[in-house]
């Protein structure tokens, strides 16, 4: 795997929007482990603070959609726990 920056995965998810012929826009969800970071990703590459971020995990408690262009809607979610199977 690849560390991409905020300029190529916006390319990236551009491209792909033409490259499929996608008149409307894409959505984009973006999902993990409760405090890695989901929304501060969203927050930068939208430029401003559309998502509240915090230290503690659960500062996210539901879906939210955030316009990122004409063409780009991502998806915060709140952070996926997995439970132990006993």
């Amino acid at each position: 795997s690849a560390c991409v920056g905020a300029e190529l995965l916006m390319s990236l998810l551009g491209n792909y929007s033409l490259n499929k012929g996608i008149k409307t826009s894409i959505t984009v969800g973006v999902v993990g482990l409760p405090n890695v970071g989901k929304s501060s990703i969203i927050n930068s590459l939208n430029r401003s603070k559309a998502c509240n971020v915090g230290s503690t995990p659960g500062v996210t408690k539901q879906m939210q959609t955030v316009q990122i262009d004409s063409k780009i809607k991502i998806l915060d979610s709140p952070g996926i726990v997995f439970h132990s199977g006993s």
